[in-house]
């Protein structure tokens, strides 16, 4: 039970770009003990050293991305309109309605690859056409399953070999690298 919300805890912390207000929301709740005996709080300071430029790296690979031609589709399983709204301020003409894909549109989430393909449907493609990136191992699973192709950004305490088991293709250590990934 308490590594399952230590992967909540980080998931989300991640996935609302590392911001500063986030890393001060989870603060108050660092009380839990990471496996090897790391506390919640050392953690995010080593991870808070390590990605200091990570909302920047998650502009920079959608700029990358798009700048390639590519459709960004967004899939996630929140169903919350306050975290679509911060994604709609954060990264502003990056998503569009049509091209998202929510946990009001599925039945089954990841793992399972119904939100991705939903996705691929929104987007008009095949899977074959398709790239996932993901930094969650149920994500990768979900990309997997759908079979398309999945890039783990590694942007968490999770071992890489942890998302490549996970069905990865590929792993990079972070936004940054999936970032130079699109950019070559």
């Amino acid at each position: 039970e308490v590594s399952a919300y230590v992967d909540i805890v980080w998931n989300d912390y991640f996935f609302d770009s590392c911001s500063e207000t986030r890393l001060r929301g989870y603060e108050k709740e660092a009380k839990v003990i990471l496996p090897g005996g790391q506390t919640l709080d050392e953690r995010r300071s080593q991870l808070q050293a390590k990605w200091q430029g990570a909302p920047k790296c998650t502009l920079e690979t959608m700029q990358a991305v798009k700048a390639k031609g590519l459709k960004i589709v967004l899939v996630t399983g929140s169903a919350q309109t306050s975290l679509l709204d911060r994604l709609e301020r954060s990264y502003p003409n990056f998503f569009k309605q049509e091209l998202m894909v929510t946990g009001f549109d599925v039945k089954l989430g990841k793992p399972y690859p119904e939100p991705y393909l939903k996705g691929l449907q929104k987007a008009g493609i095949k899977p074959e056409e398709g790239i996932v990136i993901e930094n969650a191992p149920l994500g990768v699973q979900a990309g997997h399953a759908a079979g398309i192709y999945t890039i783990a950004a590694n942007t968490g305490p999770l071992a890489d070999e942890v998302l490549k088991k996970a069905g990865a293709d590929v792993v990079l250590p972070g936004m940054m690298d999936v970032a130079k990934f699109f950019s070559n």
